[in-house]
């Protein structure tokens, strides 16, 4: 039952990693299409949504990234004195 737990937590840290790089971009490549098409912002407003969302995108894989590595060294540490049963 371990390994059956340990797999979907990994498919679930796939999904997580996934939303949270493909999200930003999309979001943001949308609301410039909505301002062009509404408002009539030129087309400097979709390059600086990729600019932007490609920017996010990055910056929330590297802090996904870092989170998973700092619980994997928390969790290969050897127990502390008060950590002991």
């Amino acid at each position: 039952m371990r390994n059956g737990a340990k797999i979907l937590r990994m498919l679930t840290l796939i999904g997580q990693l996934g939303l949270s790089v493909a999200a930003p971009p999309l979001l943001l490549i949308w609301l410039a299409h909505l301002a062009e098409t509404r408002w009539g912002v030129g087309p400097w407003a979709t390059v600086a949504a990729i600019v932007v969302g490609l920017i996010s995108a990055g910056c929330g894989a590297y802090n996904f990234a870092k989170r998973i590595m700092a619980k994997q060294q928390k969790d290969d540490a050897p127990p502390g004195f008060n950590d002991h049963t």
